[in-house]
């Protein structure tokens, strides 16, 4: 597993120009518009892309073939995986932080510390949630059909997320419920919760792409 991992670091060092670009961006929309929300969405989905580029590149020219002919078991592959994806989505999640801090303080945007937080919380539970349904995709259908099927479970969760949108609008709970319970369970207990959500999506997914990878032919 320690291989797996420091060949995935490898591959992602290999497109720090890629880093580069999409921090720069971010930047720089920080700078023009007077939206962090926005800036933190769109930099952790961005980042996200990048752990399932390492699947793309185990399965091109008969790569991950190879790899299993190593002393590498599929369960320990697919727990690499989502190791790597998890560490990877907590370490860019705090540099997306530092980034969106800097350019509040660099225009002088005035934001609270909590309010930053939630910000986070929500912009990493958008990367779990994306990583947690790609992966088995991808180990599903592979590189080539993969980018059909991940454009269909992608629209299946919007079409979630705005079906449970019309539901909250027909039980006539609004923003400011929503925003009264957030603020009786406190940030500490918003922060608990959504990490108890991710564990059990990332379990979930998991156990998922332990059974696709088993019946997998390489």
């Amino acid at each position: 597993m320690t291989g797996c991992l420091i060949k995935d670091l490898m591959l992602i060092k290999n497109q720090k120009q890629f880093l580069v670009i999409i921090g720069v961006i971010g930047l720089m929309m920080l700078i023009i518009y007077d939206n962090p929300s926005f800036v933190f969405g769109y930099l952790t989905v961005m980042l996200s892309f990048l752990p399932i580029t390492t699947l793309a590149y185990d399965d091109a020219e008969n790569g991950a073939a190879y790899l299993f002919s190593l002393p590498v078991t599929r369960r320990g592959y697919v727990a690499e995986k989502y190791l790597f994806s998890i560490g990877f989505t907590l370490v860019t999640g705090a540099v997306v932080y530092g980034v969106v801090w800097g350019g509040c303080l660099l225009k002088r945007y005035s934001i609270q510390a909590e309010e930053m937080g939630m910000l986070l919380l929500a912009s990493l539970s958008i990367s779990v949630l994306f990583l947690a349904t790609a992966i088995p995709v991808q180990i599903r259908f592979g590189s080539e059909r993969s980018r059909i099927a991940g454009a269909i479970v992608m629209c299946s969760l919007f079409v979630i997320c705005y079906g449970g949108a019309r539901l909250l609008g027909a039980l006539s709970i609004d923003e400011e419920t929503l925003e009264r319970a957030a603020a009786s369970i406190g940030t500490a207990g918003i922060a608990g919760l959504a990490i108890t959500a991710w564990i059990v999506i990332y379990g979930i997914s998991c156990l998922v792409s332990f059974r696709l990878i088993a019946k997998r032919e390489f």
